[in-house]
């Protein structure tokens, strides 16, 4: 891979064939640093129904061949909720996570100065790169990302292990696999043409655009 890239995709995201909105992934890469930007917006005839909103953005090091996040934000809207989150890392160990509306509930995982968490951002990076598996926290649940490549038809599937939720008021596995159809590249690294999400029991369909 180059020591040096920068990426700009646009897709569009479905369910069910209906189209809900459209998500744009922008990847910064050099040769001792890194930065990752994802953005959710609403669009379609349900916008008048159900609008939404998403930042994801996290930047960090590279460093003997690893890529380190040091900071990752988060930020979600819609019609009724706002929900922010960012986590703070340290020489790849979690050292804080900031949350807003604050949880009250008593925490079920010490995550703090745990080794080896990566934000959800770098771990879909991880794993583009072709690292097999890698360690996720995304402010709410801890879980293992553990890939599959089917080298045939460059399927890349995600499943989803050790599945935690950090405070005891949520118990339910959300996040069950993420499919990515990735062109193979040698030297550069692509982003998916299409990416398939199991959340909640619907399947999301994430389209190249």
């Amino acid at each position: 891979m180059s020591l040096a890239e920068k990426i700009t995709e646009k897709y569009l995201v479905e369910v069910g064939g209906l189209n809900l909105g459209v998500f744009v992934w922008e990847v910064d890469l050099t040769k001792d640093k890194y930065s990752i930007r994802i953005t959710l917006k609403n669009k379609g005839f349900l916008t008048s129904l159900y609008k939404f909103s998403g930042l994801y953005e996290v930047s960090g090091i590279r460093q003997n061949g690893n890529i380190l996040p040091k900071t990752y934000k988060q930020e979600w809207k819609t019609n009724k909720k706002k929900r922010y989150i960012k986590i703070f890392f340290n020489k790849n160990k979690v050292v804080k996570i900031i949350q807003n509306p604050i949880e009250n509930e008593i925490r079920r995982i010490d995550y703090n100065n745990k080794i080896g968490l990566k934000d959800p951002l770098t771990s879909f990076l991880e794993i583009l790169l072709r690292k097999r598996q890698s360690r996720t926290i995304d402010g709410r649940r801890t879980y293992l990302m553990r890939a599959e490549l089917n080298k045939t038809n460059n399927l890349i599937k995600i499943n989803i292990e050790e599945y935690k939720n950090i405070w005891s008021d949520h118990k339910r596995l959300d996040l069950e696999y993420i499919e990515l159809f990735q062109s193979s590249s040698i030297n550069n690294l692509t982003l998916p043409s299409l990416i398939k999400i199991k959340f909640k029991g619907i399947l999301y369909k994430i389209t190249k655009n």
